[in-house]
């Protein structure tokens, strides 16, 4: 399926305005309480630990959350965390459909050429994602998300100068469970999700599997009156009166195997694919007769651009992560792809 994402600047406050959200869990499986998300023990595995460790007994500068008050504060990109996050700006790119422009203490990186190396470095189950386009990642279906600020050394495999944003996907449970998520907005806004785990081989396999869907018509509207370009890229190509349309599929499915007490490994796979309009609304382009304004009295919303653009990015992971529990300690083998 194809797919099309980035909400544009003003995204979020017409969303919220009249969004309507319903959450329902699946019956047969149990219900989750999201009541006392903020009350709830935050555990901590950036220090590498055998076992994790509350957040309040851990000597780094670190905000976590879990994945059900990531949920109750409404945080649906990684770019929204940074309101929940002091010194931290995690600001999506204003020119690059799923880029960044991430900051911590300062520190960060102000380029859209995606070979930069990031100054924050994003980590999913343990592996970087090393490249500006694509840190801003969604954050349904996660466990936890760690904050840390200030310099990281090579603990997590790369050196990092201003921080790491360290995110967690849930893991396959024994324990049969499921949930589904659906959310309608103005502008055309739908999103929809399920997620369900469960016993495969009763205490040697598990599975879970994770699906989420979000669509927006746009948030702006194209006032350009001009000619309409045809060919782009090699693409039928035309400007729509909606601007900022997208769309975005992930499919998330993994596996936890326990042949024995001491080790378990973890195969997470996922798939994304994401279209839409690339690029930013403007107030102004310049035309052969002349610069080409706006009604000066228009709506925030309005703009005038002679092309849509165009974002099209597919992304394929794969991580297997191993751990093997001794009298001396816990050996972890971790790699992705």
């Amino acid at each position: 399926m194809r797919s099309r994402p980035i909400r544009a600047a003003a995204a979020g406050s017409r969303y919220l305005l009249f969004c309507l959200a319903l959450s329902v869990f699946v019956p047969a499986f149990g219900a989750e309480q999201s009541s006392g998300a903020f009350l709830e023990e935050v555990l901590v595995t950036a220090t590498k630990k055998a076992s994790a460790e509350a957040a309040q007994d851990v000597p780094i500068a670190i905000s976590a959350f879990t994945g059900n008050q990531l949920e109750v504060a409404r945080v649906e990109t990684i770019s929204d965390i940074s309101l929940l996050v002091p010194n931290t700006q995690l600001q999506p790119h204003g020119t690059v459909a799923n880029g960044t422009l991430f900051n911590i203490r300062g520190i960060g990186t102000s380029s859209s050429i995606p070979s930069d190396d990031p100054a924050v470095g994003v980590f999913v189950d343990g592996v970087i994602v090393a490249l500006l386009n694509g840190q801003n990642l969604d954050t349904f279906d996660l466990e936890s998300v760690e904050v840390l600020r200030g310099p990281q050394g090579t603990m997590f495999g790369r050196n990092v100068t201003a921080g790491a944003v360290l995110m967690r996907t849930e893991r396959p449970s024994f324990e049969n469970s499921g949930a589904v998520r659906l959310a309608g907005g103005t502008d055309g806004r739908l999103d929809g999700g399920f997620k369900i785990t469960g016993t495969i081989v009763p205490d040697v396999l598990a599975g879970r599997l994770s699906v989420h869907y979000k669509s927006v018509d746009g948030y702006y509207k194209n006032n350009f009156e001009g000619p309409q370009p045809g060919v782009i890229l090699g693409r039928e190509h035309s400007v729509s009166r909606n601007f900022g349309e997208s769309e975005t599929l992930i499919v998330r499915p993994s596996l936890r195997w326990t042949p024995n007490e001491a080790l378990t490994v973890d195969l997470i796979a996922e798939f994304s694919d994401t279209e839409g309009d690339g690029g930013v609304g403007f107030k102004a382009i310049r035309t052969g007769a002349g610069l080409h304004l706006p009604d000066p009295d228009g709506d925030a919303q309005d703009i005038v651009a002679d092309t849509d653009g165009i974002n099209d990015y597919e992304y394929t992971s794969v991580t297997l992560d191993a751990n093997w529990e001794t009298g001396n300690g816990t050996f972890t083998w971790l790699t992705g792809y």
